[in-house]
């Protein structure tokens, strides 16, 4: 985009540098003024592949910008009533299915957040399209939670949530 308006870049997020199709980017970040990024190894992807002169500086992620008492102070009246378990998924893994499986023939309530729609199943205990104040919400009134996410975990902590994170071999 063609303009005189600085351009800066902060916080951006890559967990897979080795697949981005780097000469697109670096053409796009050449016209930025000042770029700031989550992950040191992005930081260094940029600095060699675009050749930039320009200083990439590594910064936390933005969710730890704001403590607990911030992020309650965003969320509304509880969206679901009762006891439940709320799983928040960015990839599909079959181990987390079947630990969500083993709970509920326990007989805890799960309430699924998947970040790409199912399609072989879909029930009430499937979410999708929540926004961030919903998704906030889900998650500070369940009893525990389960993701894969770094996100999910993150704000676990940050809301002292009962959680726990799947990872895969590159967490």
């Amino acid at each position: 985009i063609e303009t005189s308006a600085k351009k800066i870049s902060y916080a951006a997020s890559c967990y897979y540098v080795d697949q981005l199709e780097y000469e697109d980017i670096c053409k796009i970040l050449r016209n930025f003024d000042a770029i700031s990024v989550r992950e040191s190894s992005l930081a260094r992807f940029i600095k060699k592949k675009c050749k930039s002169e320009k200083d990439i500086i590594t910064v936390m992620d933005p969710v730890f910008l704001l403590n607990a008492n911030d992020y309650l102070s965003l969320i509304p009246n509880r969206i679901k009533k009762g006891k439940y378990c709320f799983a928040y998924f960015v990839n599909e893994n079959s181990e987390m299915k079947d630990y969500i499986d083993n709970l509920r023939e326990n007989g805890i309530e799960v309430v699924e957040l998947h970040y790409f729609k199912d399609t072989v199943k879909s029930d009430d205990s499937k979410i999708y399209n929540l926004g961030p104040i919903e998704f906030l919400n889900y998650l500070f009134y369940s009893d525990s939670i389960i993701t894969d996410s770094f996100h999910g975990t993150a704000l676990s902590i940050i809301l002292k949530k009962s959680f726990w994170t799947f990872g895969d071999s590159m967490s």
